[in-house]
């Protein structure tokens, strides 16, 4: 299959192209499932979007937009109105609650979509050390993570 044949079968949302539908959704290599050459195209994405992202500012506030990624509270809503991605996902289908993989592309456990995301956070950790987002790259024992939690403003 050529990269045509797939732009093709994205824009018609794959309606016809169900061989084509079906070879992304269980052959192709998926962010995940710790795949090397697919979580660097999805750092590559990541690193593109947040320096891209850190360029601007708002014109409201004058403030520096920040990239992050959202959860559940954002991928029901959003799903419906994104259209069909060259994994396989159809048009209306429901996208990523976050940084971890699209529902269902990861198919070799826990483990190895922790590893891939563990791979953007590589990327997250040098971008905070030259002056960039604000997160943490210090290890965290599951202690200080309870302590700050228990700690938080509406536990007190």
């Amino acid at each position: 299959m050529g990269v045509e044949d797939l732009v093709e079968a994205v824009h018609t949302n794959f309606e016809g192209h169900l061989k084509t539908s079906m070879l992304m959704r269980n052959k192709a290599s998926k962010y995940g499932n710790d795949d090397d050459e697919a979580d660097a195209v999805a750092r590559d994405l990541h690193r593109f979007w947040t320096l891209e992202t850190a360029r601007h500012e708002s014109p409201a506030t004058g403030k520096q937009y920040r990239s992050g990624y959202l959860s559940w509270n954002y991928w029901v809503c959003y799903g419906p109105r994104t259209a069909a991605t060259p994994d396989g996902r159809a048009r209306g289908r429901f996208v990523s609650n976050g940084s971890c993989p699209v529902t269902g592309k990861d198919r070799k456990g826990p483990t190895a979509n922790t590893r891939s995301v563990g791979k953007l956070a590589s990327f997250l950790r040098a971008y905070n050390e030259e002056g960039g987002t604000a997160c943490s790259s210090a290890p965290a024992t599951w202690r200080d993570r309870w302590a700050r939690w228990t700690n938080a403003p509406m536990w007190r």
